[in-house]
């Protein structure tokens, strides 16, 4: 990772080596995270793509994760395709959907914003999910999705994660600057 960081151009082969070597799936991640993000490798970035295909949830998000750093727009029509997903209730398989949204929160930015906005009006699978969307969208800066939260905070139907939107709301309806909001 401090390879990467480093932007010295020296670290370029040293990290192709780190990101062909299949022994361990975390320096792999991390070099081409580094190639890509750092310098702009293409070939590191057309191998992160393919992983956002790998059968494993954890492989996709920290490939989507690095891409979008990098401005990627596969990560983010992937993010838009895995957000609007249909899901089975008999399906095993794990739900990421949520934490595309928040990772997408968290990194900022017009583009994912732009993502948000493309999953909201695809649909997400469930009300919850669009709520969650929703509220996403409100902390990027969105104001014309209050009313809708606003909404989705009467909901007594669904279960939200320990650091599910209610406390999201509490954290950005008490903004610094004069912008206030009503819950009620």
């Amino acid at each position: 990772a401090g390879l990467g960081r480093s932007r010295d151009p020296r670290a370029v082969e040293p990290l192709r080596r780190l990101a062909k070597g299949r022994q361990d799936p975390d320096t792999t991640q991390t070099a081409l995270r580094a190639l890509a993000v750092g310098f702009g490798d293409e070939a590191a970035k057309k191998q992160l793509r393919q992983e956002l295909d790998d059968s494993d949830p954890d492989e996709q998000l920290r490939a989507a994760q690095a891409l979008y750093e990098t401005g990627d727009g596969a990560a983010f029509d992937w993010a838009v395709d895995v957000i609007t997903q249909r899901r089975s209730t008999d399906t095993k398989k794990q739900d990421i959907r949520a934490l595309v949204v928040r990772d997408l929160v968290e990194l900022g930015g017009e583009a994912s914003k732009a993502a948000l906005d493309r999953a909201l009006a695809e649909g997400p699978g469930n009300d919850w999910l669009v709520a969650w969307t929703q509220v996403a969208l409100l902390e990027l800066g969105d104001l014309a999705q209050l009313p809708k939260v606003e909404a989705a905070l009467v909901q007594e139907d669904w279960r939200l994660d320990p650091r599910g939107f209610r406390s999201i709301w509490r954290a950005i309806s008490r903004p610094a600057s004069s912008i206030r909001f009503c819950t009620s």
